[in-house]
């Protein structure tokens, strides 16, 4: 019996030994990977931290605005959704000029502005009274935002100096955990649900914006790439592979309602699932993005890998569609496992594509009109998301299953001819710089 006891101790010990080892690598590994996520001491480390402070205030904002503007202005639902969108669309106008503007002014100083612009105008959001000024307010705001984007892309790739890529990819893992954090900040305004409570994160908001132009003057100067009285824009509108490469871009960003509306209301209407599922696609999206944007970018080095890692973004997007629409398809038990690992196939789609999508914009821009560029990549984006929910909407859940595989076809056409578009602009690229043959 002692001889047995003490077996049964040792093992027990050897279990608990295991374990705690098991335990203290995830946590090392965890650790790893959110220390590899954050740019080294300098001047990445304080744009990183500066969007950081301003997409946790995006975060609030998001999670109150619908209830701020119908239960506190008194917009009714419809017309909230119509005038944010009229007023994105017409900010994307601003991202070429103001991208041209930063290129000749330089970056830091325009992106401040912009910055200052947002935090204007969602202060100006609390004295809306009407439906007129709450468009020419959201006009506005959609317009500094589209600008703020333009005149970032220059700046990452500045102080991103040879791997912009890799720094913009921890911009974006720094944005969706702001956004998180903010989203969980918003739950004791949302539980008050006061008049007083929806201002404060409005308000807080803003301070997010002013709060991110401060620390963005304290980076270093970026050089402006166009000399006085050179011609700013219109370089991109005749550079036929780059808006080849936009136009590509365009019909992916349409993905991105996948998650927040489309999948939540197939789990709903059309499948067997248990609704809390619906719950999870979110938080599972933001924590893999936050986590493993930066580590599998790093190997996105260059035009011709980016192209091929476009290509698998497509096919992992097309099969987590399919395995979307078999949910409605399968058994009870089979459903539950397929919601999950189609979320975890999507977000894996969705940061190949980002990763990519940085290098190619960066790479097949001219170098000295980098803003510009930078404005007319985030317009096309723009508009694909202006037009993601209805087209999303009507092929997943009005066609049903066969409009899901539809969908996803669409998204893998676009992703296939990346390769050849980063082939036609390198060429262009070396014809025009070969030299006049001797006459």
């Amino acid at each position: 019996m002692t001889g047995v006891a003490t077996t049964t101790g040792t093992d027990t010990a050897g279990v608990r030994a295991r374990t705690a080892r098991a335990t203290g690598a995830w946590l090392r590994t965890g650790t790893r990977l959110m220390t590899d996520n954050v740019p080294e001491p300098g001047s990445g480390r304080v744009l990183y931290v500066a969007t950081l402070i301003n997409s946790t205030g995006t975060g609030m904002f998001l999670a109150s605005s619908a209830l701020f503007f119908t239960r506190c202005v008194g917009l009714s639902a419809a017309s909230v959704g119509t005038g944010l969108s009229l007023g994105a669309l017409i900010g994307l106008a601003a991202g070429v000029p103001v991208g041209a503007l930063a290129d000749r002014r330089g970056p830091r100083e325009v992106y401040a502005c912009t910055l200052a612009i947002e935090a204007t105008a969602m202060t100006a959001f609390v004295f809306v009274h009407a439906y007129w000024l709450f468009v020419v307010i959201a006009t506005l705001t959609g317009t500094a935002a589209t600008a703020s984007y333009a005149a970032r892309g220059p700046l990452v790739r500045v102080l991103g100096a040879a791997r912009p890529t890799l720094l913009r990819a921890r911009i974006r893992s720094a944005t969706n955990l702001g956004i998180a954090i903010g989203g969980l900040g918003s739950a004791a305004a949302l539980e008050v649900n006061t008049r007083s409570a929806y201002l404060t994160l409005v308000l807080l908001n803003a301070a997010s914006f002013a709060a991110c132009s401060g620390c963005v003057l304290r980076l270093p100067r970026a050089p402006a790439t166009k000399k006085q009285g050179e011609k700013t824009s219109g370089g991109v509108w005749r550079d036929r592979p780059y808006a080849a490469l936009t136009a590509l871009n365009l019909v992916l960003m349409m993905q991105y309602p996948v998650l927040t509306l489309v999948l939540p209301l197939w789990i709903f209407d059309h499948t067997r699932v248990p609704h809390v599922l619906a719950a999870i696609a979110i938080p599972l999206n933001t924590l893999m993005v936050t986590v493993l944007q930066v580590r599998l970018t790093r190997g996105i080095e260059s035009p011709t890998k980016a192209a091929r890692v476009m290509v698998r973004a497509g096919l992992a997007l097309l099969v987590s569609l399919t395995l979307m629409a078999a949910a409605a398809e399968v058994p009870t038990w089979l459903a539950i496992v397929l919601v999950p690992v189609s979320t975890v196939v999507y977000t894996l789609g969705e940061i190949w594509f980002s990763g990519a999508g940085y290098e190619l914009s960066f790479e097949l821009a001219r170098q000295d009109a980098q803003g510009e560029y930078q404005g007319f990549y985030a317009m096309g984006g723009g508009l694909g998301r202006a037009v993601s929910t209805s087209v999303v909407t009507f092929a997943c859940l009005v066609c049903g299953f066969p409009g899901w595989l539809l969908f996803g076809g669409l998204l893998l056409a676009a992703a296939l001819p990346t390769p050849w578009v980063v082939g036609w602009a390198q060429r262009r690229t070396l014809e025009s710089a070969d030299p006049e043959p001797a006459v």
